[in-house]
């Protein structure tokens, strides 16, 4: 029999326990509790002992992640019911029909009084966290996001559990098993809402601090009707971005809003609503960057190349760890990773800035026909260094960008994962960079081209800066900026000392 239920609760973050052979317990994903929601995996059925939630596995996509009836039905695999109410159930070894197109679903807003309600409590959550000053430095340190972020997203905090009426939510009223009046929860930590683009607040999650094993870290707090609708960050951009979690979307947002819109999604197993599926497929390419697990690797490698073609749909994970966030923390500098995977006639155009002096032409004689006007020489390829007997002038560590002509491009990409020995030169180059980084952005350094990693493998395909080899070598005495811009690497070699340099990209 199926596990598709076992396989999805634990796809949403949630850990079960098997409580014995046949059933698995754990917390509800509607209402929450410690066990109380039990899965039998062989008999395909679900059931919670809190809000009484049960049923199959269409159910479950139904009533837990918001799918219509034939969209969970084409989700599993299955065909719909017949007319008659039977369901039809296809027989072992036979041919699988066809799934209809899939068709994203309109998300609904939520009532007046929900919105208005959420409105207010989201305004004082805002101020409760700006009374939190070990909330707002956890926020920088651990998440990446700004004062100016936090406020411009209206993130917020709740201290302490509260409980409110679900009524004055314009909720239906729901009973416990003892009789009593179930009433709505406001879990402590982080308040995140979302907005649609209209600006109307469409669905208000909590991120619990410390739950307990078997409980949920993410609460959504109750609406009617379900919102189910993902995040969606636009500006200017002609690109997308998808993610999972909201607080990595906006970290991307801030780091590199003015490059890429960002969708998040709050799952990998979510799909986008009917107004993000129509902005995807408007958009000339699409960054799949879904957690590095099982999860995200299955959805990366099964549901989105089967709905989105191929030559927009790019799967790009993060560098190093799971999520954004994590690659961040890493030290990657997550503006050059995107930079790096969206195509160049996307990104915003840059002046070309030439630092060095141009040589003027010496003034014609009085001999010379004035229209013959002497040919400038162009500007050497490497800048020279300070004049010493026993310098010698190497090579650049970089090679040049490849050309754009066809013949001259790699025939196919290479993989560009960087190794461990990379990853630590990387690290010692960008802390010496972001010292340094307004004088070289003045010289006409650009920030791909000071942390960009490469479509091909190293050194090939343009990259950064920050990857050269020389900042990894024991030899090196120093590193200084010429006058032109162009970085110079002083290695410190028996007798003598060799100089490196990069040039401004």
């Amino acid at each position: 029999m199926t596990q598709d239920i076992l396989e999805r609760y634990i796809a949403m973050g949630l850990t079960p326990k098997q409580k014995t052979g046949a059933e698995w317990a754990g917390p509800c994903p509607a209402c929450g509790g410690n066990d109380r929601f039990l899965i039998w995996p062989s008999r395909d059925r679900f059931h919670c002992r809190g809000c009484k939630l049960q049923g199959d596995a269409i159910e479950f996509l139904r009533a837990i992640q918001g799918f219509g009836y034939g969209e969970a039905c084409r989700e599993l695999g299955r065909t719909p019911a017949a007319p008659s109410g039977r369901r039809a159930t296809r027989e072992p070894g036979a041919r699988a029909l066809a799934a209809p197109a899939w068709t994203p679903k309109i998300s609904e807003l939520p009532n007046a009084l929900w919105q208005k309600r959420g409105n207010r409590f989201v305004t004082w959550a805002e101020g409760q966290l700006l009374s939190a000053p070990d909330v707002l430095l956890w926020l920088g340190a651990e998440r990446g996001l700004t004062p100016r972020t936090v406020a411009r997203f209206h993130l917020g905090l709740v201290p302490k559990d509260t409980y409110r009426d679900r009524t004055a939510w314009g909720l239906l009223q729901e009973f416990k098993p003892n009789g009593q009046p179930r009433r709505l929860w406001f879990p402590r930590g982080l308040v995140i809402p979302a907005f649609d683009t209209s600006g109307s607040l469409v669905r208000i999650k909590f991120r619990r601090p410390n739950p307990g094993p078997d409980e949920p870290r993410y609460i959504i707090l109750p609406s009617l009707p379900k919102n189910t609708a993902p995040l969606a960050i636009a500006g200017t951009a002609a690109a997308w971005i998808v993610v999972e979690s909201e607080l990595d979307a906006m970290l991307l947002a801030q780091e590199a809003g003015d490059l890429v819109n960002v969708l998040a999604l709050g799952s990998a197993s979510l799909r986008p609503d009917a107004e993000a599926h129509a902005r995807l497929e408007a958009a000339p390419i699409i960054l799949l960057a879904l957690d590095f697990d099982d999860a995200g690797n299955k959805a990366a490698m099964s549901w989105w190349p089967e709905h989105y073609p191929p030559d927009k749909l790019r799967i790009w994970p993060v560098p190093e760890g799971k999520d954004p966030t994590d690659a961040w923390r890493a030290g990657w500098d997550l503006r050059a990773w995107i930079e790096a995977g969206i195509p160049p006639y996307l990104l915003p155009a840059r002046p070309v800035k030439i630092a060095a002096p141009v040589p003027m032409p010496e003034p014609a004689r009085q001999d010379e026909g004035a229209h013959e006007q002497p040919q400038a020489e162009a500007p050497a390829a490497i800048a020279p260094s300070a004049s010493r007997d026993d310098a010698v002038i190497a090579p650049p560590i970089l090679p040049a960008a490849p050309s754009q002509e066809p013949h001259s491009r790699l025939s196919r990409p290479r993989k560009s994962k960087p190794t461990p020995a990379m990853v630590v030169t990387y690290k010692t180059g960008r802390r010496w960079i972001l010292a340094n980084q307004d004088r070289l952005l003045a010289h006409g350094w650009t920030r791909a081209g000071l942390f960009r990693a490469g479509q091909f493998r190293f050194p090939c395909g343009g990259w950064g800066l920050a990857w050269a080899s020389a900042w990894g070598k024991p030899n090196v005495g120093g590193v200084s900026i010429a006058e032109d811009g162009t970085v110079v690497f002083e290695l410190n070699e028996a007798g003598r000392v060799v100089r490196q340099t990069v040039q401004p990209r």
